[in-house]
């Protein structure tokens, strides 16, 4: 594995709004967005990116099981109900940022 002790500059292949961007690694684990050929710079830790997938995947995994829950309860059938993510790792800023 790589060590970062350089920043890792990459273009994003897709575009945000018709708007192309550039996605920087830097030392200390920190990403940067920008959009191409613009100086305004948005950084965030990697550990603030990380809890938000982890979050956002825990969200789309159980609404993708309550949807699955519904389809087969409207079939007639008695499906168990799926159990709710534990978003208690999250702090409450974060459940805010998603209105929960």
């Amino acid at each position: 594995m790589l060590k970062l002790d350089k920043p890792v500059i990459r273009e994003m292949k897709g575009n945000i709004n018709g708007k192309k961007f550039v996605v920087e690694l830097d030392f200390p684990d920190i990403i940067k967005f920008r959009k191409k050929r613009s100086k305004v710079t948005y950084s965030v830790p990697l550990n603030k990116v990380f809890n938000l997938a982890v979050y956002q995947f825990l969200v789309d995994d159980y609404n993708e099981k309550m949807k699955m829950f519904r389809i087969k309860k409207s079939e007639g059938k008695n499906p168990k109900k799926p159990k709710k993510p534990n978003l208690d790792l999250f702090d409450s800023k974060m459940l805010k940022l998603f209105g929960k």
